[in-house]
């Protein structure tokens, strides 16, 4: 298969690109800086997704979308996230249907549900999205966009959110590297709002979906679809971090802060939304 991949320098994009080369599989991954990484079936092409990709995209079987904009800022405002987050994003695929690639695979977020994941309702493809950061409101705006796009060009979409997604190459100012790195070196680490319930899904199995979700001969399709990439293991913040804990056999402590907010954010899947592999 011929794979034209954006965010193939952030966290999921690092280890989807490395399963995908792996098995096989050909791959034009598009970064705004020069790499160093090679492999005979790897071929980078620089600049930003709004600069002229005919010649990549006649190439490719299918675009797997990764790349987007304010997922570690949340200080990101709404116009620099909607200039990447939708504007430029809609153009790729503009460009794609010119150049006859119409395979598609987005990879959005659970945090579209914004308020919805608030309580511990579990939330399916049905539920009503109501974002509230920049981030995750343009990111549902795009969702919107694409997928309307798709059915009146008659292209094959498949929209991903993810689920809290953990593993190696994670910013490391996030959950998992910044508990991780507290346990190997005997620090103690304070866990804020532990009570608050997340589908932790590992980066792999989120690797495993996206490139199973390539094969659009797989799982009935009509003209686009959503689907959840989630663990269906939900637990608590306090229990993942003590996991964790156990695992390296920390030395320091772990210290919980509950800061009585009432409306925590719970990112749960509802079972029957979710493709397993």
């Amino acid at each position: 298969m011929n794979i034209f991949l954006t965010g193939a320098t952030g966290f999921i994009g690092k280890n989807f690109l490395s399963m995908a080369l792996k098995k096989g599989h050909k791959v034009i991954a598009l970064s705004r800086k020069k790499q160093k990484f090679k492999h005979k079936n790897l071929k980078w092409t620089y600049g930003q997704i709004t600069k002229n990709l005919d010649n990549e995209l006649k190439m490719s079987d299918i675009i797997i979308h990764l790349a987007s904009e304010g997922v570690n800022n949340k200080k990101i405002s709404y116009k620099a996230a909607k200039q990447f987050n939708v504007s430029s994003s809609m153009k790729l695929f503009q460009n794609a249907l010119k150049n006859n690639c119409k395979k598609w695979i987005i990879a959005g977020s659970a945090s579209e549900y914004g308020a919805s994941c608030i309580g511990k309702k579990k939330i399916s493809i049905y539920t009503k999205p109501r974002p509230q950061t920049s981030y995750e409101k343009t990111k549902f705006i795009f969702s919107k966009k694409i997928l309307s796009l798709s059915k009146n060009k008659k292209a094959k979409c498949r929209l991903m959110r993810i689920f809290p997604v953990f593993g190696n190459e994670e910013n490391k100012k996030r959950l998992f590297p910044s508990v991780m790195y507290a346990a190997k070196n005997g620090k103690n680490f304070y866990v804020d709002n532990g009570d608050q319930i997340r589908d932790f899904t590992s980066v792999d199995f989120v690797s495993k979906v996206i490139l199973d979700a390539c094969n659009f001969n797989k799982k009935k399709f009509t003209s686009n679809q959503i689907w959840h990439i989630s663990s269906r293991k939900p637990q608590s913040v306090k229990n993942f971090t003590k996991k964790i804990w156990r695992k390296y056999e920390a030395k320091g402590q772990l210290i919980f802060k509950d800061t009585k907010k009432k409306n925590y954010h719970n990112y749960v899947s509802e079972k029957k939304s979710v493709w397993v592999i």
